[in-house]
């Protein structure tokens, strides 16, 4: 059985190559455990929605001003 997985965080903007250093490390475990493929997303154009949106469903301001947000869609099989 075919299935997609993935997450949202957010990251702030300075910390961008530390956390592809740290992403690059889990697809190593994440395929190690079945995924087949391990994408990262930076979201450089992510319009704001009315009702719902990453930027409403990811608390940027935990992670500061100046932050992005990451999807981490992975596909398992």
């Amino acid at each position: 059985m075919t299935y997609v997985d993935g997450f949202v965080a957010a990251v702030p903007t300075p910390n961008r190559e530390a956390y592809k250093k740290h992403a690059e490390a889990a697809a190593v475990v994440f395929k190690e455990y079945g995924a087949l493929k391990f994408v990262e997303c930076w979201g450089d154009d992510v319009p704001d929605g009315k009702v719902t949106s990453f930027p409403i469903a990811v608390p940027m301001q935990a992670a500061g001003s100046g932050s992005n947000m990451v999807r981490q869609p992975s596909r398992g099989g």
